[in-house]
C-alpha cells in the first residue's frame, strides 16, 4: 500500500480582530475521508451587509469536504483529461449548491434577527438592509480554498482570494492557479454570488509528475502579513524544511503561535493556514504508527531553498519583514523541545473560524461554455500592515 498523504492546519483570531471585540471568521477542516486527505479553508468577509460571515464559512468548508468525499474516488478512476473536466466543471457547481442548501437550513432554524439589521442599517443604510433582505445569501459571504489528495492525484479549487501554494521535494515553489486580475484593493469574488460557480480556478495535479512534496492554503491574511509577494512564497520551502527536520507534530504544534505572530507583527487579520502533506514531505525514515498513535519521526536537517518569485505577476505588497533568522530561530525552537512535543495529531476535523475587513463583492466574467476552461477567481486585497515583521516563528 502507497504511503499516504497527511495534513496539519491552524486558525487564529487576528490581532486587529482582538483588539476591536470582532471574532475569528475564518473556518479550516482538515480530514481524512474515503481514502482522500482533505485541507479546506474559508475566509468570511466581515462587513456589515456580511453579518453571518463566520457561519458562511465554517457551511463552505463543510460543504466542500461533502462533496469531495464522493467524487474523489471518480476522479482516482479518470484519466488526466477527464479529471481536469471533473474538477473545472462538476466541483464548483456541487460545492456552491450544498453551500446554499446549509445556509437555507442554517437560515430556517436561526432566522435574521431585528437586531441584525438594526446594526447593518446604522453602519450602511436602509439600501444595505434591502439588499441582504432580498438576497439572505449576502450575510454569509466568504471565499473558499479547497483540495484533496489521493494516491496518485491532488485537486485544488479557490474561488476569492486567499493564497495556494504548491511545493516540490526541492522545495520550488509555485503557484498551480493563475491570478485573477480583476480582483484589487478590497475586492473578491464570493460564494454568495449568484454566478459564484463561474468564479472558481480549479486545477488536477499527477502527484507524481509534478513531484508534489506539500500544498499550503492561506487565507489572505498571511500574504497581507509580509513586504512582498516574494516573501510570502518562500515560505513553502520554509515550511517544507521545518516538516522534514522536526515532522508534521512539532509544526503543528507551534502552527498557532507562528500564525499569531504573522497577524500580530504584520496584517492583523485572522490567518488560517491549512496543508497537505505527501509522504517526502513528512520525514526521510517513517515509521507506522500502532494502534497507540502516530510514531516519532527523524531526518536531517535540509538547507531551506530559495523560492523563485511567484509565476503570475502579482503586484507586490507592503507588507513585514520576512528573513531566514526567524527560520533558524524556530528551528532551534523546535529542536530544544522535541522531547516534549506530543505525537503528530491524526487528520480530524477541525472547527474554527477568520476574516479580514469589510469587502466587495466583484462581479464575475460571464459564464464559459467550454468545458475544459477553468473559470477565473480570485486575488486579495492590498493591505498596509502596521507593523514592521511577520515570518515562520512563534509568538514570544
Amino acid at each position: 500500500m502507497p504511503a499516504r498523504w497527511g495534513s496539519i492546519g491552524a486558525s487564529v483570531r487576528g490581532a486587529g480582530h482582538v483588539r476591536e471585540g470582532l471574532p475569528n471568521q475564518d473556518a479550516l477542516l482538515v480530514a481524512e475521508r474515503s481514502g482522500a486527505c482533505m485541507a479546506l479553508v474559508a475566509d468570511g468577509h466581515g462587513g456589515a451587509r456580511h453579518f453571518r460571515s463566520a457561519a458562511g464559512a465554517r457551511l463552505a468548508v463543510e460543504a466542500a469536504a461533502d462533496v469531495l468525499q464522493p467524487l474523489m474516488p471518480v476522479l482516482t478512476g479518470s484519466g488526466a483529461a477527464a479529471r481536469a473536466r471533473l474538477a473545472a466543471t462538476e466541483l464548483p457547481g456541487r460545492i456552491v449548491e450544498a453551500w446554499r442548501e446549509r445556509v437555507h437550513r442554517h437560515l430556517a432554524q436561526t432566522p435574521f434577527e431585528p437586531a441584525e439589521f438594526d446594526v447593518l442599517h446604522a453602519a450602511e443604510g436602509v439600501a444595505a438592509v434591502a439588499a441582504v433582505q432580498a438576497d439572505p445569501l449576502l450575510a454569509y459571504g466568504a471565499t473558499l480554498l479547497a483540495a484533496a489528495a489521493c494516491d496518485d492525484a491532488l485537486v485544488i479549487a479557490q474561488l476569492g482570494d486567499g493564497d495556494v501554494l504548491l511545493v516540490d521535494a526541492q522545495g520550488r515553489t509555485q503557484r498551480p492557479l493563475p491570478a485573477d486580475e480583476r480582483l484589487t484593493g478590497h475586492l473578491t469574488t464570493s460564494i454568495c454570488r449568484a454566478e459564484a460557480a463561474s468564479d472558481f480556478r480549479t486545477a488536477v495535479v499527477s502527484a507524481g509528475t509534478a513531484d508534489a512534496a506539500l500544498l499550503v492554503l492561506a487565507t489572505d491574511g498571511y500574504a497581507n502579513s509580509f513586504r512582498s509577494d516574494a516573501d510570502f512564497v518562500k515560505i513553502g520551502g520554509d515550511f517544507l524544511d521545518l516538516l522534514r527536520s522536526h515532522g508534521p507534530d512539532a509544526v503543528q504544534q507551534q502552527l498557532p503561535d507562528i500564525l499569531a505572530h504573522a497577524s500580530t507583527h504584520g496584517s492583523g487579520d485572522d490567518i488560517t493556514v491549512a496543508m497537505l502533506l505527501a509522504p517526502q514531505a513528512q520525514a526521510a525514515d517513517l515509521v507506522e504508527p500502532d494502534s497507540a498513535g502516530p510514531s516519532r519521526r527523524t531526518v536531517d536537517k535540509a538547507v531551506t531553498p530559495q523560492a523563485p518569485a511567484p509565476e503570475h505577476g502579482r503586484k507586490v505588497r507592503p507588507r513585514g519583514w520576512i528573513g531566514v533568522l526567524a527560520v533558524v530561530v524556530l528551528a532551534l525552537i523546535l529542536w530544544a523541545g522535541q522531547d516534549r512535543l506530543p505525537g503528530t495529531l491524526p487528520a480530524q476535523d477541525h472547527p474554527a473560524a477568520g476574516a479580514p475587513g469589510a469587502v466587495e463583492i466583484v462581479p464575475g466574467p460571464a459564464a464559459q461554455t467550454d468545458a475544459e476552461a477553468v473559470p477565473d477567481a480570485g486575488a486579495r486585497p492590498a493591505s498596509q500592515p502596521s507593523h514592521p515583521a511577520s515570518s515562520p516563528t512563534p509568538a514570544t
